[in-house]
């Protein structure tokens, strides 16, 4: 089957806007998409020319024959899990060593000790896991 432009423009490619700290504005890229980058001054703006910027970049690989990859589904998880965090907190975590070590981790894959590295993270900060299922 051929694929048309409509047809990838359709599809939930992962936009990432990230704010320029240094001169101010917005980047933006299409992470599933490489090369797939934009910035503009106002967040309106930087959306609105990722836009563009998506569409010419499928164009361009449709004339050319070149392979576009298809996003991920959002219910396909990478195994990563990202935590903003103070960085008073970051230093203090990089600092316990039973949290982050390996041989912490050499006990819980022994069976030794029956949580893993997220409820030895969870344990240390004080907090309670709470698990959300998506569509709820």
């Amino acid at each position: 089957m051929n694929k048309t432009l409509e047809y990838y423009l359709s599809l939930p490619y992962r936009l990432e806007i990230i704010p320029d700290t240094v001169d101010g504005g917005y980047g933006a890229c299409y992470p599933e998409l490489p090369g797939c980058v934009t910035c503009a001054d106002t967040l309106e703006e930087v959306i609105k020319n990722a836009e563009d910027a998506k569409r010419e970049w499928l164009l361009a690989c449709l004339e050319d024959n070149i392979d576009i990859p298809e996003p991920t589904s959002a219910l396909q998880y990478s195994g990563n899990f990202k935590l903003r965090m103070p960085k008073s907190l970051h230093e203090s975590l990089a600092l316990h060593p039973y949290v982050l070590s390996d041989e912490a981790w050499a006990v819980t894959r022994k069976g030794q000790d029956s949580r893993n590295r997220m409820d030895l993270l969870f344990e240390f900060l004080g907090l309670t896991p709470v698990i959300v299922q998506e569509g709820l």
